[in-house]
């Protein structure tokens, strides 16, 4: 959970980046780690090895993903 809340942080609250400016993306992008993150909670609580493991890959493909791109947009100033 410790490693959750750190993505949080980077995720919201640190980019400065043109993707995440403003309230309103900044919302969606919350919502869905927040969905992400309560299925993953979820598939662990029934005690679903498989779903709780692709539940996981999926929410780290996409959020790897988003942060990969603010990333490289932050290195290249747009």
């Amino acid at each position: 959970l410790r490693l959750m809340l750190v993505e949080c942080f980077f995720m919201f609250y640190a980019p400065s980046h043109a993707q995440v400016d403003t309230k309103e993306k900044r919302v969606v992008i919350a919502q869905r780690l927040v969905f992400e993150h309560r299925s993953i909670i979820e598939a662990i609580r029934l005690q679903d090895a498989s779903k709780a493991a692709a539940a996981s890959k999926e929410h780290l493909d996409w959020a790897g993903d988003l942060a990969w791109r603010l990333c490289i947009a932050n290195e290249l100033n747009v």
